[in-house]
């Protein structure tokens, strides 16, 4: 399951600091 239908359909069970991480870990790369 990709993390597009995780935060729009069991958006109750995402852990803030999960997502965090994710943003860090992709968005430096989204970037270059």
């Amino acid at each position: 399951m990709g993390l597009r239908n995780i935060i729009s359909h069991a958006y109750d069970s995402v852990e803030p600091e999960m997502l965090w991480g994710i943003i860090q870990r992709n968005v430096p790369v989204l970037a270059d």
